[in-house]
């Protein structure tokens, strides 16, 4: 994809794809029955990601609060990924 152009969920590069389907497995794991749902947000859900200078933004709904165990283990697995 043209770094500079624009992209989507639908059209955007395969190693951003890859990144968040990753993330997105990685959450089921670790959240299972606590999970609501996950989301994606911002500038690649509105088709408005530009690799230079966007973020990913992922929202992440879960019925109780996370424990602090968990959600440092999770922070430790993005930090890894990213």
């Amino acid at each position: 994809m043209e770094r500079n152009k624009a992209q989507s969920w639908k059209d955007c590069d395969e190693d951003i794809k890859h990144f968040v389907l990753d993330l997105v497995a990685m959450l089921k794991s670790e959240i299972s029955d606590n999970l609501v749902g996950i989301y994606l947000h911002g500038s690649l859900a509105m088709g408005c990601y530009y690799r230079p200078k966007s973020d990913l933004d992922v929202i992440v709904v879960v019925h109780n609060q996370l424990g602090a165990d968990i959600a440092k283990k999770i922070g430790i697995a993005i930090a890894k990924q990213a």
